[in-house]
């Protein structure tokens, strides 16, 4: 599921280095089209970074006193994921 998201997340961010160029400002109609997607993927991407947030204070709550477990086991589950 991270893998996906991390690819929304780089869909997100190349959208964001294209509204600010000036040849696509000047197309509008790429510009309205861009500026929709990028609505729409930063509503995920808030979402993501929740994910992330609870994924990880789940991972603490369980294993407070080790973090490179926490380390392996985001790993691993990112890993299965693929």
């Amino acid at each position: 599921m991270l893998d996906k998201l991390n690819i929304v997340q780089q869909k997100f961010n190349e959208i964001s280095d294209l509204i600010i160029q000036p040849n696509i400002i000047s197309d509008q109609k790429r510009y309205i089209s861009l500026n929709k997607e990028y609505k729409d993927l930063g509503a995920i991407i808030e979402k993501k970074k929740l994910y992330e947030e609870l994924l990880l204070n789940i991972t603490e709550a369980f294993l407070p006193n080790q973090p490179h477990m926490i380390l392996k086991i985001l790993r691993l589950k990112t890993l299965k994921e693929i």
